[in-house]
């Protein structure tokens, strides 16, 4: 790893940031969002138009955009703010539609619609051309997070203790993902057809959407995975819609951030020894669809020394 920037950009905790197009905006809970430029190491200034905690953010560049075009921004207050990039990030309007705190938005790679949910487990459709709400519902358990597909219309939402997969278009879609008690902390979603889940005992899992099963598990952190991401800048992750990335990255809670290579999660020569016994008990517990389980070598492992509470790749 090479740290190229760093800066104290908030009063209190950083509780969400995303980068795009060589930008990178982080939200707080001194209700502001920080915009940087990563290439320059510039402070591009602040955003002050939340009353309460920023707890989402969204970038959005059209197809073969270099820079994003637009920011969203939500928050505690209930509102979903739209920035307008080349303009100096002018306000262009304020989305209202959640009466509590906006907890996750994605927007579609089209542009023109974008999903969001709220502390009262409600997800809204939003039609960006007009601005307004096209379709509201009230879930069956809160989702804390949703990412929309590079690929196609599905979209994944991470629960507490699973991941739900649905379509836009398609209502017959409706996966569900368990984790066994265990409490999902974090996710990425690539492609359509693998998603990435972080959890409290430092597991990591990966997914295949379309056979309906955990395809491997291992140990990544001693403490709760805080986030995953996917650098799609480095070239082995380019052009690999509906596969899954042959990089991702994770954070853990202790300060730990770990580059990993799903070749090597795969292959069995790549993990570390395991005592006979172990590697019988782990024969023995692990049923059809459950997936590989054990213990993965890190491709490189970088100990920040700071509690980290999000995590994002450009």
């Amino acid at each position: 790893w090479m740290q190229r920037f760093a800066v104290k950009a908030h009063q209190g905790p950083v509780k969400c940031v995303k980068a795009r197009g060589g930008l990178i905006a982080s939200g707080g809970d001194d209700d502001c969002v920080r915009i940087y430029d990563l290439v320059n190491g510039k402070d591009l200034g602040t955003l002050v138009q939340h009353e309460g905690t920023v707890s989402c953010l969204e970038m959005y560049a059209p197809e073969g955009a270099s820079r994003p075009s637009h920011l969203f921004s939500g928050g505690v207050d209930g509102l979903i703010n739209v920035w307008k990039v080349k303009d100096n990030f002018k306000l262009m309007s304020k989305l209202r539609g959640h009466k509590r705190g906006v907890k996750s938005l994605a927007v579609h790679p089209s542009g023109k619609l974008a999903l969001s949910c709220d502390q009262e487990s409600y997800l809204c459709m939003w039609n960006l051309i007009r601005g307004k709400v096209s379709c509201k519902n009230k879930l069956d358990s809160p989702v804390e997070e949703l990412v929309l597909s590079r690929v196609d219309n599905r979209y994944v939402g991470r629960t507490r203790d699973g991941l739900v997969v649905r379509d836009l278009e398609d209502p017959e879609l409706d996966l569900k993902l368990g984790m066994s008690g265990k409490s999902v902390l974090s996710m990425c979603y690539p492609g359509s057809n693998y998603i990435v889940s972080g959890c409290s005992d430092g597991t990591v899992c990966t997914w295949d959407a379309r056979s309906k099963s955990k395809s491997h598990e291992f140990k990544a952190h001693a403490r709760r995975v805080k986030g995953l991401a996917v650098p799609f800048d480095l070239s082995a992750n380019a052009g690999l819609a509906g596969e899954i990335p042959t990089y991702f990255v994770s954070a853990s809670s202790e300060g730990d951030l770990k580059l990993w290579d799903t070749r090597m999660i795969g292959d069995s020569s790549a993990r570390e020894p395991d005592t006979g016994a172990k590697a019988s008990r782990d024969e023995e517990e692990e049923g059809p669809g459950e997936g590989r389980t054990g213990a993965v070598q890190a491709v490189t492992v970088s100990q920040l020394r700071v509690r980290l509470t999000c995590l994002c790749a450009k």
